[in-house]
């Protein structure tokens, strides 16, 4: 059976957090991955009836601009890269066969995927990613939104790559999904 890592990060202004905390409650959504963690800037009890389901704290900015020249998007690309670090230090990813991020709002069903990646996608090993949207720019890209779906195999050649991103692209004023 496929294993999945998800992640979100939770903005603690707004209907995020409130939506986290009812996922939480009712274990849906992020809480039926294998494993997950929601990030947002400072810890936050998620579920009332278990203190030990807390956001992860890290650092980066959770309440960016919205919309820059480059994106009609949340401008947030330096919070996801922290995200992804802290993911990388704590490498439970590896464990899994997948890795998915997900927007707190995003309607997420971990069955249903499992079942569209166990009948379409390659045995593990192989960098994947799940081509979730129409959007063709840049060329033949296509993975933007609120589930962005990576196996774990093209997780780990993201993390050995994105000091290069980092180094070598025009990343500032761009959203999360087009980094």
């Amino acid at each position: 059976d496929l294993s999945l890592f998800c992640f979100s990060l939770m903005r603690l202004q707004g209907y995020e957090q409130d939506l986290v905390r009812q996922q939480a409650e009712k274990g849906a959504g992020i809480f039926e991955c294998e494993e997950y963690s929601v990030f947002s800037g400072s810890v936050v009890t998620l579920k009332e009836s278990d203190p030990k389901i807390v956001t992860e704290v890290i650092g980066g900015n959770f309440n960016g601009q919205m919309g820059s020249a480059v994106t009609p998007s949340w401008v947030n690309t330096d919070s996801f890269l922290t995200a992804w670090e802290q993911i990388r230090t704590d490498n439970r990813y590896v464990n899994h066969d997948w890795v998915v991020k997900l927007d707190p709002d995003a309607v997420f069903f971990p069955k249903h995927l499992k079942v569209m990646l166990s009948q379409r996608a390659p045995g593990v090993g192989v960098n994947l990613y799940v081509k979730n949207c129409a959007l063709n720019a840049p060329p033949g890209f296509g993975m933007y939104g609120a589930i962005e779906t990576v196996s774990k195999t093209a997780a780990t050649t993201y993390l050995n790559g994105i000091q290069r991103c980092k180094q070598e692209l025009q990343w500032n004023g761009w959203g999360e999904d087009y980094f």
